[in-house]
Parts: structure tokens; sequence; C-alpha cells
């Protein structure tokens, strides 16, 4: 997809419904104003802007269109994601059903689990006002509208300075240098920004270590597991997946591992070397620890 525009508008290709944005430096934000990251703002415009393929049991729609087409009166509408589906699930829904979008539906809720902070803590009350949490069920994963995450994950510590700081000794290990200087350059960006990042109404839940990491590969295999399959002890048990219809065509879509894992290293390691430090031996290190990172986790995942 295209890159997000300096200004303009989200629109469905589809019907031409639109929404005016206007991108803002975080030092030029207005007092009280709802802000979220960049990252946030461009997730929620491609997914407004996707449109399904010519094989998908709603060919050639956009998101908005199709949910606005159905008959919602006895529906339920479920937005969930993981990882960075966990930050852009509740951001999505927020600007939907503030803005009236869903209101046919009969009940709307959010499921995101291991997501990183989205907004500031304008957009967090935004978010429980339109998304309110109720209690959680007989088991703490069993609650709508929060942001559940494992206690060991280093994503949903982002972006908060004070849950950043916590991820260099969060496996209760040693000072490693890599990730230290990893951590420093996310505080100095969140800083920069001047948002003050705040999460959303969220459920913890206790993670268990499989081992102190001393190496820096050992830090990020286990950031890896706690990131993904640890949450399968965390959440419910594993769930068998829908069956695609017998005479139906497949409605997901995969990737080639391999180049999906070599285009992250490079955007990674292109970004590092970008990356405003005065040290340039820590340039270097961020590089490697990045490109060291991405193909850990694709291994795990």
């Amino acid at each position: 997809p295209p890159p997000l525009p300096s200004s303009g508008a989200i629109v469905q290709p589809t019907r031409r419904k639109s929404c005016n944005y206007r991108l803002r430096n975080g030092a030029n934000q207005e007092p009280g104003s709802t802000v979220i990251s960049m990252g946030a703002a461009t997730g929620v415009w491609h997914l407004l802007n996707m449109v399904s393929p010519s094989t998908a049991l709603a060919p050639n729609t956009g998101l908005l269109d199709f949910l606005q087409s159905r008959d919602g009166s006895k529906a339920t509408v479920i937005f969930a994601g993981h990882s960075l589906g966990g930050a852009l699930s509740p951001t999505l829904a927020t600007w939907l059903k503030s803005n009236g979008k869903l209101d046919h539906f009969n009940a709307v809720h959010c499921y995101p689990t291991a997501g990183a902070t989205p907004g500031n803590g304008e957009f967090t009350a935004l978010y429980m006002q339109t998304l309110p949490s109720p209690a959680p069920g007989q088991s703490p994963y069993q609650i709508w509208n929060a942001d559940l995450w494992n206690t060991l994950d280093c994503v949903p510590h982002a972006w908060t300075v004070p849950m950043l700081s916590q991820i260099k000794t969060l496996y209760r290990n040693d000072p490693i240098k890599e990730i230290d200087v990893l951590v420093d350059v996310a505080i100095a960006n969140t800083l920069a920004s001047t948002v003050s990042y705040a999460q959303i109404a969220n459920q913890p839940l206790d993670g268990t270590l499989t081992g102190i990491p001393t190496t820096i590969l050992q830090f990020l295999e286990q950031m890896a597991h706690q990131h993904t399959t640890a949450y399968q002890e965390l959440i419910a048990e594993w769930l068998t997946p829908v069956p695609v219809p017998p005479a139906g065509a497949p409605q997901t879509q995969s990737v080639d591992p391999t180049q999906a894992r070599d285009a992250l290293v490079e955007r990674l390691v292109a970004h590092a070397g970008q990356t405003a430090l005065a040290d340039a031996g820590k340039v270097e290190v961020v590089g490697g620890v990045l490109e060291s990172m991405a193909r850990t986790l694709f291994k795990q995942i």
C-alpha cells in the first residue's frame, strides 16, 4: 500500500467514505488532544483501505463497507489481534464505534492480546468510554475490551517509559549490553515524541520463565517465547481452526517466511543505521541486535 500522506482523508475505495486526519509532530500537539502513534495510525489506515480479494466470500469489499452492509440486529462484532494486532484492534474499534459506524450491531467487543500502547492518556480515556471493560470471568483471560498481556512479554511494555525501563532485566538477568542499548534507543524515541503514552484498559497475566538469559541470544529466545507460545498456556486451550468449506477457496493469505524474514531484517537494519546516536558504536550494536532479533523471532514463530 502507499505510504500515509501527511494530511488528507482515510477513504473507502468502493463508496468514497472518508475520515479527515492530520499528522502532527508530538511537540505541536494541543493540550488535551487525543493522540495515537504513527505506527498505529498507519496500520489503521491500511486496514481501512484494504479491499478483499476476488476469491473472498465478500469479494472486492472494504472493511467498513462490509460491516455496514450486514444486518447487525442480532450480531456481535469482535475485534481481535495479537502483537501489532493487539494495538490496531482497539484503535480501529474505537474509531469505528465512536464515529457511529457500528451502531446497527447488537454488541461490539474487543479482545486484544500482547499489544503495545497505541496512544496517550486521552486516547485511553476515549477507548474506555467507547468500549468499557467489565469485570473478568472465572479466569483472568475471560474479559472483553482489555489488552491481555503476559507480564514477561517485552512488547506490551512499549511505549510507556517506566515499563520500557523494566525490559533490561525483565528475565531476572544481569545487564546485557545490546539489550540495554536497544531499550535506551526506544526510551529516547519515546521521549522525543513528547507523547505521554498510557496503557489502555488491560489484564496482566503472570508469565513463567523458562530460564534466566546470560547472552543476547538467550534473551531474544526468551523474548520470542514469551511473546508467542507462552500465550497458549495463559489464554484458554488450543482451538482447532475453522475448516475451509469443501467447495470454498481458502480465506486466509500465506507468505513465504524466509522472504518475510529477510524483508524485515533489511528494514530493521536500515532503521538502525538511521538512528540518531552520537556514538557510532551504538549504531553498529543496534543494527546487529535487530538483525539477530528478527531472525530469532521468525525461527520461533
